[in-house]
């Protein structure tokens, strides 16, 4: 049996496992971030202080914030606050997020974040 799910790795539940309020919640978490997905920003150098405070919040890391986040593994992770920790996310090709300090989303074409031109993001503005 697989241990994580297939798109997100989220942890699966097994019978007789211990705390699986921990494994549940974390999952909840996510995909509430994820359902209708808004970052904060896409060009923050470095972590804000005290993740606990930014319950919720979802941030892009740039390519220019190399070494700074500690993230596990290469760049473009989406990151978000849960329970006072940073939880890394790998995106997905033709995941759309709408970055609030840009007012304008911006999709992950498999290699980086291309933010929509205004012209192709003025339809989405009409939602």
């Amino acid at each position: 049996m697989e241990q994580n799910t297939p798109r997100f790795s989220m942890n699966y539940i097994y019978p007789n496992q211990s705390q699986k309020e921990v494994l549940l919640n974390e999952a909840l978490a996510r995909i509430d971030a994820l359902l209708l997905p808004s970052a904060v920003s896409r060009t923050l150098k470095q972590p804000p202080p005290e993740a606990g405070k930014h319950k919720g919040e979802l941030y892009i890391i740039p390519e220019a914030a190399q070494n700074s986040w500690s993230w596990p593994e290469g760049t473009h992770y989406i990151v978000l606050s849960i329970g006072g920790d940073w939880v890394w996310i790998p995106p997905k090709k033709g995941m759309l997020i709408w970055v609030c300090d840009e007012m304008r989303p911006c999709v992950y074409d498999g290699m980086k974040w291309r933010a929509l031109s205004v012209s192709y993001a003025d339809g989405f503005l009409g939602l």
